[in-house]
């Protein structure tokens, strides 16, 4: 598989992403009894936007809602729980092109070359020896206010 260089990932100022991170966390919050309200109204979002039929969210505030919900709930392994606890089809295309996979190597390979469709912010790489999967990594590009995004985490 080949890699992406960084310089065919999106540099827009506005970076795209689905929202299923946002909404299926609010689920969680909703779920647990944890108001939800205030956090996004601090990363200026909407109960509207995260519905699945939106156009999607930013990145930025999509990741500035999913720190204030792990602050709120004091779980740093939010991402985690929630995960755990969500419907893997309503990740859309990735579950479908995975779960269609013969082994996980090609899943893996669908993951990276489709999950940029989801997800701006995120870029895929896998590292293979002898048509095994070694090494997968991602980078994800912290979005600041102004657009900027100036490292790979």
């Amino acid at each position: 598989m080949r890699s992406v260089p960084q310089s065919e990932v999106p540099q827009s100022p506005f970076l795209w992403s689905r929202g299923t991170a946002a909404r299926e966390t609010l689920r969680y919050l909703d779920r647990n009894g944890v108001d939800a309200e205030p956090l996004l109204l601090k990363a200026e979002l909407s109960r509207v936007q995260l519905s699945p039929d939106s156009g999607g969210i930013s990145v930025a505030s999509q990741h500035r809602f999913l720190q204030l919900a792990a602050i709120e709930t004091n779980d740093s392994l939010l991402g985690l729980h929630v995960a755990a606890e969500m419907d893997l089809r309503d990740a859309g295309i990735l579950f479908y092109l995975a779960a269609a996979s013969t082994t996980v190597l090609e899943a893996l390979e669908h993951l990276a070359r489709y999950a940029g469709a989801a997800n701006e912010a995120l870029h895929l790489e896998i590292s293979q020896h002898q048509r095994r999967a070694r090494r997968a990594s991602a980078a994800v590009f912290r979005v600041y206010r102004d657009g900027r995004h100036p490292s790979a985490e």
